[in-house]
């Protein structure tokens, strides 16, 4: 593990502190990463992987929700729906901003499958 000790440290605390931890676009293979998701589900801290394949936390039975879909797109649904709630809850009407997430995001977030492990 090359990892410098400060940024495991800096790391460690950050994971500690969290409500919540999302892992994008891992299969956690290397032990860098996959030991702050054991400590944060160790810690009681929910843990949600956004990841195609398998990963090592599914292996070593952690409790995590597991998406199974890719992350672009998948993280692109999530941005549209989110402005669009935020542009509800403002009661803003711009045209321009409508038309925009209209072309650009998808009307549901379908694709989206997940699975509680």
């Amino acid at each position: 593990d090359s990892v410098p000790k400060h940024r495991v440290r800096l790391c460690e605390t950050a994971v500690s502190s969290c409500e919540g931890l999302l892992v994008v676009g891992s299969s956690l293979a290397v032990h860098s990463a996959f030991r702050h998701v054991r400590a944060a589900c160790q810690q009681g801290i929910p843990v949600a992987i956004l990841n195609v394949g398998e990963t090592r936390a599914e292996v070593e039975g952690l409790p995590v929700l597991k998406i199974e879909a890719p992350a672009g797109p998948t993280l692109e649904s999530v941005v549209c729906h989110l402005e669009a709630q935020q542009s509800k809850t403002q009661q803003q009407s711009s045209s321009q901003h409508s038309s925009m997430t209209k072309r650009m995001c998808p009307s549901s977030m379908t694709s989206m499958q997940s699975k509680q492990q």
